[in-house]
């Protein structure tokens, strides 16, 4: 059962870390970055608490210390937007032509 709780942690990790990229590096190339960024927070914390539900009715008994592995996402976002907002405000917006 150990292997069922790594098989099944592996698709939110993936999907979280995949949002927190996408999410800031879109953000980054909006005009109204502030709309972007609070609404790319609501997603990704929307996105947190339901596949990790979600992730936790699948595998029984629950994660334990294999949610650590979900640090690496928590970590990474404020510190991707944080970027993105730095290359918004030096770039400036720019509209696509």
């Amino acid at each position: 059962m150990r292997w069922v709780r790594r098989v099944v942690a592996a698709p939110l990790l993936l999907a979280m870390c995949i949002f927190s990229g996408a999410s800031a590096w879109t953000s980054a190339l909006q005009q109204r970055w502030w709309l972007y960024a609070t609404l790319s927070v609501l997603g990704w914390c929307a996105l947190f608490l339901g596949l990790a539900a979600t992730s936790e009715a699948i595998a029984p008994g629950g994660f334990g210390e294999g949610a650590m592995v979900f640090l690496l996402p928590m970590q990474a976002f404020p510190v991707l937007l944080i970027v993105s907002g730095i290359v918004r405000l030096v770039r400036g917006y720019r509209p696509r032509q």
